[in-house]
């Protein structure tokens, strides 16, 4: 029987979170757009163009910048921890955080779609989603994000993942 090690497990977890909201993401979006188009909900007041207009682009902006300021400071402090489990572990909560930052942008700019049914925040709303695609989780991203050495690297792909939810193999009690 082959043994499971951890980063597998961890890459077959981020890539299930990952495609999995990206899947909700598109057929959040296809919904948005038939809901639109096929059924024309309401007439939007025009001011809410106009509105909009300045929210989501400062907000698409907003995320993009918060996202990179994100991952280059708590990278800078992931890298720091000495335990290669700890490092993963901190690395995949960012990814966590990442991923609902660029999520919720998704929903506003959806939103302020369905609201005012102008096809800039359609536009909008796909290039979010292409961002967000480009994210998708490798093991060289992690190992590159993370700066690991060529033997955290063989160590990493040799390490068993813990029998344990939440508990690093270092940390069980063998009796």
């Amino acid at each position: 029987m082959k043994k499971e090690l951890l980063i597998d497990k961890y890459m077959q977890q981020m890539h299930r979170m990952y495609l999995l909201l990206l899947g909700g993401q598109v057929l959040l979006t296809a919904f948005c757009y038939f809901e639109v188009e096929v059924k024309h909900v309401f007439h939007p007041h025009p001011a809410l163009n106009i509105a909009f207009g300045l929210l989501v682009p400062l907000l698409t902006i907003a995320m993009m910048v918060s996202v990179r300021l994100l991952a280059q400071t708590k990278l800078k402090s992931i890298q720091s921890h000495s335990h290669i489990e700890e490092k993963v572990r901190l690395y995949s909560q960012m990814l966590v955080v990442t991923y609902a930052v660029v999520s919720g942008t998704i929903l506003f700019v959806l939103l302020a779609f369905c609201v005012t049914q102008h096809w800039f925040f359609l536009v909008a709303a796909l290039s979010v989603i292409v961002f967000f695609a480009m994210m998708y989780p490798t093991k060289e991203k992690v190992y590159a994000d993370l700066s690991f050495s060529r033997i955290e690297r063989q160590m990493m792909d040799h390490l068993p993942a813990s029998p344990f939810v939440g508990e690093s193999p270092s940390e069980q009690s063998f009796s």
